[in-house]
């Protein structure tokens, strides 16, 4: 390796601590700065291909974090925490783009279960259990079903069905 007059060259090691503590300053920076600026909303830690971080999902992680911690949480802590997140959005992001969604059952079941019960959730927390209008019940999924078929583009193929 060549060197200047008198100047040693960094070793692998420091230069890969230079490497994250550089990371670690700018996820400092993600999280302390002015946001509105870089095109994140204020109740996002970060953005990620422009999907947003929710602060609120953030400060849970750092909550949870910091329960089975014996020591106070540290920026390197919270800089790990957003870098985690980061990398859990990344690999979502992936998994989507290459179709393990739609390609693979289990994975759709899961989904669809997941979606199912936050659905069941939110219904249960605005208090809307099947609500009685009349001689028909109110069915808040079906209304939310059909809100989402109005608005999506659905194209019958005769091939599929008349086989």
């Amino acid at each position: 390796m060549m060197t200047v007059r008198g100047v040693r060259p960094l070793s692998a090691l420091t230069r890969l601590a230079l490497g994250a503590s550089v990371g670690a300053l700018c996820a400092i920076l993600v999280l302390l700065g002015d946001s509105a600026g870089r095109g994140v909303d204020a109740s996002a830690v970060a953005s990620v291909n422009g999907s947003r971080l929710d602060l609120g999902e953030y400060q849970r992680a750092v909550r949870l974090f910091a329960s089975e911690k014996r020591s106070a949480v540290t920026m390197d802590d919270r800089s790990l925490i957003l870098e985690r997140m980061i990398e859990e959005e990344l690999l979502l992001q992936y998994g989507v783009a290459a179709g393990l969604v739609r390609d693979h059952p289990a994975v759709r079941a899961e989904v669809l279960r997941s979606v199912m019960t936050s659905l069941t959730a939110e219904q249960q927390a605005r208090g809307d259990d099947e609500v009685d209008r009349g001689p028909a019940r109110y069915d808040p999924l079906a209304e939310y079903l059909g809100q989402l078929r109005s608005g999506a583009a659905i194209r019958w193929s005769t091939a599929g069905v008349t086989q």
